[in-house]
């Protein structure tokens, strides 16, 4: 957990990369990593040697969350001239809308408890996927997003159908 969730900071500003691509900027995030990535070795060795793997981990941790979660965030806001503050608040708006699935998804798993299966393994993926597209759609999206989802699987069902144009 201390290297996912920093980790999804980084995955959920994916756009971000892109935008710095397209504007010839990347060149800070690969330095801004090289110097992370030497800093996270000095760390890790320190914090190994106090906690293990869980050192390593933290260490890796701490790094993701200061270089993805703060210094991109600042050179998104102040150099790129992206609304981050907005960016995070809609974000936590959907995770807002998200947690009651989230909760109650965990819930019927420790409750079920059963022994490993495949197939239950693979039932429960894709009765959450089911769930989290079905409430993300009414809850989490807004109205364009939800008409290009519409538009999309339309097409799918007219191409399954045969229905070409």
């Amino acid at each position: 957990l201390v290297i996912i969730i920093p980790f999804t900071i980084d995955m959920i500003q994916n756009l971000g990369l892109t935008i710095l691509q397209v504007m010839n900027k990347y060149g800070f995030r690969a330095k801004m990593y090289f110097f992370a990535a030497a800093i996270n070795i000095v760390s890790t060795i320190i914090l190994s040697y106090f906690f293990a793997g869980f050192g390593a981990a933290l260490s890796t941790g701490l790094t993701m969350f200061f270089t993805s979660g703060l210094i991109l965030n600042w050179y998104y806001a102040k150099k790129i001239k992206l609304d981050i503050v907005l960016f995070w608040k809609n974000i936590f708006d959907i995770f807002l809308k998200l947690l009651p699935l989230i909760i109650v998804s965990f819930m019927i798993n420790y409750l079920l408890n059963l022994k490993w299966c495949i197939v239950f393994f693979v039932l429960k993926i894709v009765i959450y996927t089911v769930l989290y597209g079905v409430v993300a759609y009414f809850f989490a999206m807004n109205e364009y997003e939800r008409n290009v989802i519409t538009r999309f699987l339309n097409k799918m069902m007219k191409s399954a159908k045969g229905e070409h144009r």
